[in-house]
């Protein structure tokens, strides 16, 4: 240990053999700190580093001055709007911004299991949308006030001085949920920042304790299945991705529904990449380019021509039989009526909300909402996770254990070398 060495010029030989007995004994109890061994403890030790890391985090930022001028420049143009009545325009802003965001933080905060907020609630408002502009022939109606679970008194209403100008094209639709879908996918981005300030915190950790690199070795006893094998590749491939490209990996890695992308978060945070050039990345791939294509797959099922001719075109090039299908049933036809079925439980879920000037419960609406994801949810993933699904979450649950041992350790690594400095002062 670095204050032992500093201290013992200055210890008699019986001292310093009581003190490095102690030293050792300390280093012992904090390598026995595991989740499989010591769980309490590890976790104990764990969220002590954290709420450190947090409060050390909101230190610094508070002392930045610009924050602080920021903060209150806000603070005061928010009251003077609020003394003159004009408030209103700002707190609907906030609050769309806070819906949207806030659920697509939901999307994917949960390190592979965050909650599926685009299927019960934003493309079930892109149905609306869609319906309500097939209704009225155009995108003049007000349908921002569709957050929180409650919907204005116009909101998705026709305007009667309004001339219908013929059908809508896909550009059409896709500005009058662009902003929705964007403040999705940057919520997605912000939900991924978690498992890269875990990893670069335990990385930062590792500079100072040689403890982390034990921990993220690949090198192990043992021998290793096929597949523990081909996984175990796999990410040093990523690994080595990230270290070489940086941003554009980020960015080709986040720009496509990808389940294991909380290894390249990990990954970002291993090798301190920083974090603005991690989250610029997120912004491009998430945000501006991946839920735009869904949009677009997704506004191309929901308007009846376009979904009309995709139905048309899987009947005839997949008109092959499948035996497993059952009957004279070929594969074509499954999946054409598995796209129809998937439509018409978001459009029961939406009943009415497409003319309904009502206001309706959030309780209400998260229970159309699940009505209409088991079908939805079973075509696009399937029932059960595959395999591969299975062995990508074991190597993100043991790299994130790995983090939370590490910060542990050093948390512990903290408070020994104190315990040693004093014992040292002691006679």
């Amino acid at each position: 240990m670095g204050t032992l060495e500093k201290l013992s010029r200055t210890f008699t030989p019986r001292k310093y053999k009581r003190i490095r007995k102690l030293s050792q004994t300390l280093e012992a109890e904090r390598r026995s700190l595991s989740i499989l061994r010591r769980p309490i403890k590890t976790l104990y030790y764990f969220n002590l580093m954290l709420w450190k890391l947090i409060i050390s985090g909101v230190r610094n930022t508070y002392h930045r001055k610009a924050v602080r001028r920021s903060v209150l420049l806000c603070l005061a143009i928010y009251a003077g709007l609020k003394a003159t009545d004009r408030a209103d325009v700002v707190e609907s802003s906030l609050s769309f911004i806070s819906w949207w965001v806030g659920l697509g933080i939901l999307s994917s905060i949960g390190l592979g299991t965050g909650m599926h907020s685009g299927l019960l609630f934003l493309w079930p408002h892109v149905f609306r949308v869609v319906t309500t502009v097939e209704k009225c022939g155009h995108t003049d109606f007000e349908s921002y006030s569709d957050v929180w679970g409650t919907r204005g008194d116009h909101a998705f209403s026709c305007k009667l001085d309004v001339t219908p100008k013929g059908e809508v094209g896909a550009l059409g639709l896709w500005k009058k949920v662009g902003l929705e879908c964007f403040l999705w996918g940057l919520g997605t981005a912000i939900g991924e920042i978690p498992p890269y300030a875990l990893c670069y915190s335990a990385r930062t950790a590792g500079k100072k304790n040689e403890d982390f690199e034990e921990a993220f070795s690949s090198e192990g006893g043992g021998d290793k299945g096929a597949l523990s094998g081909y996984m175990g590749s796999w990410l040093d491939w990523m690994l080595r991705l990230v270290e070489k490209h940086g941003l554009a990996a980020v960015v080709l890695l986040s720009a496509w529904p990808n389940a294991a992308f909380d290894m390249c978060g990990m990954a970002c945070g291993h090798f301190l990449m920083p974090f603005w050039t991690f989250f610029v990345g997120l912004v491009i791939g998430k945000a501006c380019i991946k839920v735009h294509l869904q949009c677009a797959v997704f506004l191309a099922l929901f308007r009846e021509s376009s979904r009309s001719a995709i139905l048309s075109y899987l009947r005839r090039s997949l008109a092959v039989q499948v035996p497993l299908l059952g009957g004279e049933r070929n594969l074509g036809d499954f999946l054409s009526e598995a796209i129809v079925k998937s439509v018409e439980n978001i459009r029961d879920g939406t009943a009415g909300g497409a003319s309904s000037s009502s206001r309706g419960s959030l309780v209400e609406d998260f229970r159309e909402g699940i009505k209409s994801v088991p079908n939805f949810l079973a075509f696009l993933k399937g029932a059960m996770p595959s395999p591969v699904s299975l062995a990508m979450m074991m190597i993100v649950a043991i790299f994130i254990i790995s983090c939370i041992e590490q910060l542990a350790r050093q948390y512990k690594a903290e408070e020994d070398e104190k315990t040693v400095e004093s014992a040292a002062k002691e006679d």
